[in-house]
């Protein structure tokens, strides 16, 4: 089938992908790890072909398709410029990780400070690039402390953990004693009784 006679195939070559931060070869498709999915739904689609693959491309779908498919491509651009800056932020922190030590290290020497001033200015730099690893420690535990009190909370709430009392001893839930279950059997019919004697 015609892929290039679809009206949707018609309004993605027609914008302008390269603005968005996609690579697009002249009169083609837009390239890169992206899918566009375009849906048209509408008792009324005019197909070219009897096996609707293809979409007929009318002026008025095709520039409707397209219209959309920009606001997609701007909001598509807000992520990209997204990643990339994160990417470049991330790639300057790898490389001060890298080189600081060395310049503490220079300057320590330079002016004859103890290892205790050394550690102490490390520190310092951990804490600047967000690398502190003590402090991600302790607000992991008291995040897990938080996690763990809402529930306790909810589970005494629902009645499936049992209430703390006032002097911080969980009481333990009340149960009731269990009545054994007798199964009856279903009577016999007398019908039945009778033509057995």
């Amino acid at each position: 089938f015609d892929k290039a006679a679809c009206a949707i195939t018609q309004a993605t070559v027609s914008v302008n992908w390269r603005a968005y931060g996609l690579n697009q070869p002249k009169n083609s498709l837009p390239q890169g790890p992206y899918i566009i999915a375009v849906s048209v739904v509408s008792p009324f689609i005019k197909f070219k072909n009897a096996s609707k693959e293809t979409i007929d491309a009318s002026d008025e779908l095709v520039e409707e398709i397209r219209r959309t498919l920009i606001q997609a491509g701007q909001r598509l651009s807000k992520h990209i410029r997204r990643e990339v800056k994160e990417a470049d932020l991330e790639k300057k922190r790898q490389h001060i990780e890298m080189f600081a030590p060395i310049l503490v290290d220079g300057a320590c020497r330079i002016t004859k400070s103890p290892k205790e001033r050394r550690i102490k200015a490390l520190d310092g730099l951990a804490k600047i690039l967000g690398r502190d690893a003590a402090l991600a420690e302790q607000e992991l535990a008291v995040a897990i402390e938080h996690a763990e009190e809402a529930v306790m909370k909810m589970g005494q709430v629902a009645g499936i953990l049992p209430s703390a009392g006032e002097d911080g001893e969980t009481e333990a839930p009340e149960t009731k004693p269990s009545k054994a279950i007798k199964k009856k059997r279903p009577a016999k019919p007398k019908a039945a009784k009778e033509k057995k004697k």
